[in-house]
């Protein structure tokens, strides 16, 4: 019984010190798109878009793989076999669909490679931003039998105040997560902003996928193509810089 007893605690140390260390790993989140709450003039509209597509959220299955300082976030192909064609970019866009992600942990750059149908083939290079995350210990969640703590930030990008949350997992001691997010002591297990709410639902360390750095000749900052989409609204009549 006492051998059976050590070892026993010899495999759980094992394991536990595996997935601590571990660089290598893929996650699929689920996505939950949550109502809208504003005011400004559209909201109406707006919302009604967001209930008609709230039936297909489940259509959605993001995927992030990490391994060797390299990471890429995108979504899998959408399950659209009665989704009705009309709803589908509007899907598309309330997702966050059309984008794929890359983070390299060593040069700290992060990539956006946009398939839109507005801005399709421009691809965004940046350096990592700083979110200057603010823990709470005291706010846990568990997500995959992962206990996570809860860590906030507000910050500005693509000209927007964004205001986020993020559970993530010491346990998994990877610095990265969905999007362009890292910089906390553990793997991003769900995410949460105005619009949306993921999750982790299957986490896998086996068979991970080799990631190829992504090369690329010409691409714009976020700064830059900012300005590329203000003056693509002033072509359209409407100038952003006016309320």
């Amino acid at each position: 019984m006492k051998f059976i007893i050590i070892t026993f605690m010899f495999c759980l140390v094992s394991l536990t010190t595996m997935v601590g260390q571990t660089n290598a790993i893929e996650v699929n989140y689920s996505l939950t798109l949550k109502p809208i709450k504003s005011q400004a003039p559209n909201a109406e509209f707006v919302k009604s878009i967001v209930k008609s597509l709230k039936p297909y959220e489940d259509r959605i299955t993001y995927q992030l793989i990490v391994n060797q300082g390299l990471s890429r976030f995108k979504t899998k192909p959408i399950m659209d076999s009665d989704l009705n064609p009309g709803l589908l970019p509007s899907l598309q866009l309330h997702a966050d669909a059309s984008t794929v992600y890359y983070q390299n942990q060593q040069d700290e750059y992060y990539y956006k490679f946009l398939h839109s149908r507005s801005f399709s083939g421009i691809v965004i290079k940046d350096h990592f931003k700083k979110f200057n995350w603010r823990i709470d210990n005291q706010k846990i969640k568990t997500i995959l039998g992962y206990k996570c703590y809860l860590a906030t930030a507000s910050f500005s990008a693509d000209g927007i105040k964004k205001n986020i949350k993020v559970w993530f997992s010491p346990k998994i001691n990877i610095n990265s997560g969905p999007m362009y997010y890292n910089g906390l002591p553990g793997l991003i297990l769900a995410y949460q902003d105005r619009h949306r709410y993921l999750e982790a639902k299957k986490i896998s360390f086996n068979s991970i996928k080799t990631i190829k750095q992504p090369k690329v000749e010409q691409y714009y900052t976020e700064d830059e193509f900012l300005k590329l989409v203000k003056n693509k609204m002033k072509r359209f009549g409407f100038d952003p810089s006016k309320k």
